[in-house]
């Protein structure tokens, strides 16, 4: 077995014992660090006997007015940016706009086709669609979208487009042919395309 010893530190507030006693305390291993919550650890800065907070990097009350020890125990580091949880699920991504193109009388057990397009600037735009239209008529309905948003002052970032083209990712393939039904594309029931804007000119296009 192991031999242990309790230590009475209940004369202190906690705090205030993990702010002014611990990093002095020789009968607690680490000067009680382990007391700490996971992910968190005493600083100290300065030689023993100095009071934290008398030096850059101490236990002692930050500008703020709240003291390192409780800044630690509720995860406070004082960084503020993108790569915090919080920041994260603030900015997690908004669903799409969806565009329904479905014939009125059509068959509900019918699959469609469920198009989710990326443009260039960010923007996003999800497309139901029959899956006997053609990639053409995609591409006229991506127009119109984008000829809706320019005129209802969105930010769009292909608003004025030569010639729009599709592409998707994984197989990596450019819809050349407009005349390709959406089925045979293999857009049924759900596929990912990327727009973008081209000369008519350019090769590539």
């Amino acid at each position: 077995g192991v031999a242990m010893r309790v230590v009475d530190r209940t004369a202190l507030p906690f705090e205030r014992w993990l702010a002014d006693v611990a990093y002095h305390d020789d009968e607690l291993t680490g000067g009680g660090d382990r007391l700490l919550p996971s992910g968190g650890r005493v600083l100290r800065a300065g030689p023993a006997g100095a009071r934290p907070g008398a030096r850059a990097g101490g236990l002692g009350a930050t500008r703020s007015g709240k003291s390192e020890a409780a800044r630690l125990r509720t995860g406070d580091c004082g960084v503020r940016g993108a790569s915090a949880p919080a920041a994260a699920a603030a900015n997690s991504e908004v669903p799409p706009e969806e565009v329904q193109l479905l014939a009125v009388d059509r068959d509900s057990a019918e699959p469609c086709a469920r198009i989710l397009i990326r443009l260039e600037g960010g923007e996003r735009v999800a497309f139901c669609m029959e899956p006997d239209c053609n990639v053409g008529d995609l591409v006229a309905a991506l127009q119109n979208w984008m000829d809706r948003a320019k005129s209802s002052g969105e930010d769009c970032a292909m608003r004025e487009p030569r010639k729009l083209v599709l592409r998707s990712a994984f197989p990596r393939q450019t819809y050349h042919d407009h005349a390709v039904t959406l089925r045979s594309a293999g857009f049924v029931p759900s596929a990912t395309l990327f727009a973008s804007s081209c000369t008519p000119c350019a090769a590539q296009c």
